[in-house]
């Protein structure tokens, strides 16, 4: 698990805390993390002013680099529409990040193509906690302050691909929808 995170309304915020507090815990570290707003203020976020932005939250993540010690290892970002194969890049980005135990991945999606029942649609970022290859299942930490949909906790779901519901289609469709860079790892 990356970590837990306070649920909140903005969830670029919220997920890059999470990612923050992977960090934290692979070198146990006693050290505070940043506060939601302080984060959010740093990445540009205001709290009810607007999205947030993949290039910002990226740099925001990267400040704490040497302090959190992956400093080899700092946060890329990039789409996945441009591949035929979408759900493979995903994949393989998720696996090589979590398999090196480097950085936590970060998704901007799109919420009515996951597999959860959520009323409302809109791009909305989560942080990957782990991934099942034989399954293809990948488990999410939500911020989602609708906790009615996630319980509040991680929850794992389906892949897919671009054409069948799950992470795949989420994250491809928010790729092609919008030019906010959908992978942060």
């Amino acid at each position: 698990m990356v970590g837990t995170i306070d649920l909140c309304k903005n969830c670029g915020v919220a997920a890059g805390i999470s990612a923050l507090s992977f960090h934290k815990t692979k070198i146990n570290s006693k050290e505070k993390l940043p506060t939601q707003e302080h984060f959010g203020n740093t990445i540009g976020t205001l709290q009810n002013k607007g999205g947030t932005s993949s290039t910002y939250l990226t740099s925001g993540l990267n400040k704490y680099k040497t302090a959190l010690k992956f400093k080899d290892t700092p946060y890329i970002m990039g789409n996945v529409s441009q591949f035929s194969k979408p759900e493979d890049k995903i994949a393989s980005r998720i696996t090589s990040t979590l398999s090196s135990n480097s950085t936590a991945p970060i998704l901007l999606t799109r919420t009515y193509k996951l597999n959860k029942k959520y009323t409302k649609n809109y791009r909305h970022y989560v942080t990957v906690s782990g991934y099942k290859t034989k399954d293809k299942k990948v488990r999410l930490i939500d911020p989602n302050h609708h906790t009615e949909f996630t319980g509040g906790k991680a929850y794992w779901t389906d892949l897919g691909s671009k054409t069948k519901n799950g992470v795949t289609k989420s994250v491809y469709n928010a790729d092609v929808e919008g030019n906010n860079a959908v992978m942060i790892w």
